[in-house]
């Protein structure tokens, strides 16, 4: 099993006002790769979904799972298998939500999905069910299609609402299936908790019974990002917004206590250098060294983002500290972005260290498109390069270990402007 593992723009305001200032770290891009080849796998059409914010997870057999938050047949969004056919993707809808009256059942799925042992496919959707603050969802395959099961209805109290991040677990760095029946899996919801600032909860089964319990309630931070978990147990991530400078903050969990610490408080350097609003799931290495971005803040500036910086990718590194790798948009060409900026989604990394990851404009052939990016360390620097430029991808890139091949979404383009599935081949 590979498992690849925010409404962005319309839960989330990602546009922060701040000034740039000169960071200790800035490097040159390596320019434009030519080495992958962008290849479309789906057009969304409204009908058949629109508008994926979430990637795709690649199961072993080599179908691919995603959501879409609009569309569908009741325009609230679906979940979608493709089925690899030779070089070409056959696409099928396996959930439409707000199926049920008052979409019980789940209304706009933002977050991306997992697979259990059993092939079953576990999600959220940022709104509908029984309080209106969105639903933990199953889905189970079967000889007649797809059962469907609400496990949680999220809005009841300070139990969170709008979960736009997606489930977490342990091994799922590595491309394990989750085990429900041992481990316990874990998310964040945007908004809601004691605080209303967002928190972290925890899914575990007892018997028949899923339990459901908030872990941590954010009360500085606010709008907590998709969660990583190390091998121990911890958990690890970031929230786009509150902290001390108001720029989000990154922390750990401890396994077991789930008590908070914080790693770093962005927007601590002058004019917000070292990043701001940090957004997406942080990949930890064998090191234990978190890698991220943040969607605003750094060096980088054009137009678009004039005084508030065009994003950063950066490491955190325990008992070494938080070190910019590289500032978006540090490259201008007529006028433009020529590297990229806004990169949200976060950061994947290979077997050989290179960090893959997306930014949402940026496109130096396409003042309306985004990119696809790759970093390598070389010496003691990281240098970009630019491998794809696919229109508006505000989700991460998914990882397909074997053949090096690299998945992902569009929020818009395609040919009914309702967004897409592409594919990068090296």
């Amino acid at each position: 099993m590979r498992d690849r593992s925010n409404f962005r723009n319309v839960i989330l305001q990602r546009v922060l006002t701040i000034a740039a200032a000169t960071i200790l770290f800035a490097l040159v891009p390596l320019g434009n790769a030519t080495a992958y080849t962008l290849k479309t796998l789906h057009n969304f059409n409204e009908t058949n979904g629109n508008s994926p914010f979430a990637g795709v997870l690649e199961d072993g057999a080599g179908n691919l799972y995603g959501t879409a938050w609009g569309g569908g047949k009741y325009y609230s969004g679906v979940v979608f298998k493709m089925v690899p056919n030779g070089t070409k993707y056959s696409y099928r809808i396996i959930k439409n939500f707000c199926a049920k009256a008052n979409c019980a059942d789940g209304q706009y799925p933002y977050a991306g999905v997992i697979m259990d042992a059993d092939g079953d496919i576990w999600g959220t959707t940022a709104h509908g069910g029984k309080y209106g603050g969105g639903v933990l969802f199953e889905l189970i395959p079967g000889a007649n299609g797809w059962a469907w099961k609400v496990v949680h209805n999220f809005g009841n109290g300070n139990d969170g609402n709008t979960p736009i991040a997606g489930l977490t677990y342990r091994g799922q760095q590595s491309n394990e299936l989750w085990g429900e029946g041992f481990e316990p899996a874990f998310g964040t919801t945007a908004y809601g908790g004691k605080y209303g600032r967002g928190a972290v909860y925890k899914l575990a089964r007892s018997g028949s019974t899923w339990i459901y319990t908030i872990i941590h309630n954010f009360d500085i931070g606010a709008a907590p990002q998709e969660l990583a978990m190390d091998s121990a147990g911890n958990l690890f991530g970031t929230t786009n917004g509150g902290g001390t400078n108001g720029g989000g903050l990154m922390y750990k969990l401890a396994s077991g206590t789930w008590k908070e610490t914080t790693l770093h408080q962005f927007c601590s350097q002058n004019n917000c250098a070292d990043g701001r609003g940090p957004g997406g799931r942080l990949w930890i290495d064998n090191s234990g060294n978190l890698f991220g971005t943040t969607t605003v803040g750094g060096t980088g500036s054009n137009a678009s983002c004039p005084s508030g910086g065009c994003g950063t990718a950066f490491e955190y590194m325990p008992g070494g500290g938080y070190e910019v790798l590289y500032n978006f948009c540090s490259v201008i060409d007529n006028g433009t972005c020529a590297d990229g900026d806004n990169p949200g989604a976060g950061l994947v990394m290979d077997s050989s260290g290179a960090l893959f990851g997306t930014t949402v404009s940026g496109n130096p052939n396409d003042p309306n498109g985004g990119t696809a990016f790759k970093l390598v360390k070389q010496g003691e620097t990281w240098q970009l390069a630019l491998i794809g430029f696919p229109e508006s991808p505000y989700a991460p890139l998914a990882q397909d270990f074997y053949n090096g091949n690299l998945y992902g979404t569009t929020l818009k383009g395609g040919p009914y402007a309702s967004g897409t599935v592409f594919e990068l081949n090296p």
